[in-house]
């Protein structure tokens, strides 16, 4: 009986170190937007708007092998004027 009461308690301790690890570096991690790779761009028919859209890339780590990644996040479409930088996006 005892025996299954420390094999019990030390699986629940290791997931809980688990755990609390997982979720704390989650609430740390901040997105780390590192690259971007333009996808398409499109003027408007009377050449005073420009989209862009660009595929977003985040750093990531691989705890695994403790490696950085790169990780595709998000797709931004960014607009603006031709010629201006386009630094607003949905």
């Amino acid at each position: 009986m005892k025996k299954w009461l420390w094999i019990m308690l030390s699986v629940g301790v290791i997931t809980l170190v688990f755990m609390m690890n997982y979720f704390i570096d989650k609430s740390q991690q901040q997105p780390n937007i590192i690259r971007s790779v333009s996808l398409t761009t499109s003027t408007s028919p009377n050449q005073q708007n420009i989209v862009e859209v660009k595929k977003m890339y985040k750093q990531t780590t691989d705890y695994f092998d403790y490696e950085q990644k790169q990780k595709a996040d998000s797709l931004r479409m960014y607009y603006g004027q031709p010629g201006s930088t386009l630094n607003q996006y949905k």
